[in-house]
Parts: C-alpha cells; sequence; structure tokens
C-alpha cells in the first residue's frame, strides 16, 4: 500500500498466524519448532519438528482446531518432521506461502 498500512487480506493473515501460534503454545510441551505452508489456496501443511512423538489423538485435536480457524473447505494436514531449517538469512518463518508470496521472490 502507498501510505504503507496494512492490507485487509495481510491483517487476516496476521490474526490467523496468531491465532495458530497461539493454539501451538498450548502444546509447547512437545513442540520444538513449526512452520504454516499453504501449499494451494485450499491447501495448507502445518509442520511440526516434535520433541518427542506425539499421540495420535493430539495430533487430530491439533488438527481439529486450526481446521477451525481456517475458511470451509480448506484442507488442513499435519507433518512430522525431524528438523525445520532456517531460510537462507537465517532466519525461521512461521508462514509460508507457495502461492508466489512477495518474500519467496530471488532479487
Amino acid at each position: 500500500m502507498a501510505d504503507g498500512g496494512i492490507s485487509k487480506r495481510r491483517q487476516f493473515v496476521l490474526i490467523i498466524a496468531a491465532a495458530v501460534a497461539y493454539i501451538l503454545l498450548e502444546q509447547v510441551a512437545w513442540i520444538e519448532r513449526y512452520e504454516f505452508v499453504q501449499e494451494h489456496r485450499d491447501r495448507v501443511i502445518l509442520r511440526i519438528a516434535a520433541l518427542i512423538p506425539p499421540r495420535a489423538d493430539v495430533l487430530t485435536v491439533l488438527k481439529d482446531k486450526v481446521t477451525g480457524l481456517l475458511s470451509p473447505g480448506v484442507d488442513v494436514r499435519i507433518e512430522l518432521v525431524p528438523e525445520i531449517q532456517p531460510g537462507s538469512g537465517g532466519k525461521y518463518r512461521v508462514l509460508r506461502s507457495l502461492l508466489g508470496s512477495p518474500y519467496d521472490l530471488k532479487l
């Protein structure tokens, strides 16, 4: 935006990010690091590096909570991964979009 403000779409993304972070903080006992990846317009992947393997029922509750935050019809998948690497700048990104985010452009 020309005035330096935050667009309505960006505000929505920030609200979702805060809500997801809050849900994940409830589960902090077993989560070491996480990232939320939007692969398609109707699919997001929650990648989690776990300190200990969570029980299946814990993953189901987490998936249901995250699904409830998103638009109807958005598929949420949870992937447990051994680790999550920082980006090329050394920072971890909690939200990542594969839909042409300006942050992913190589200049």
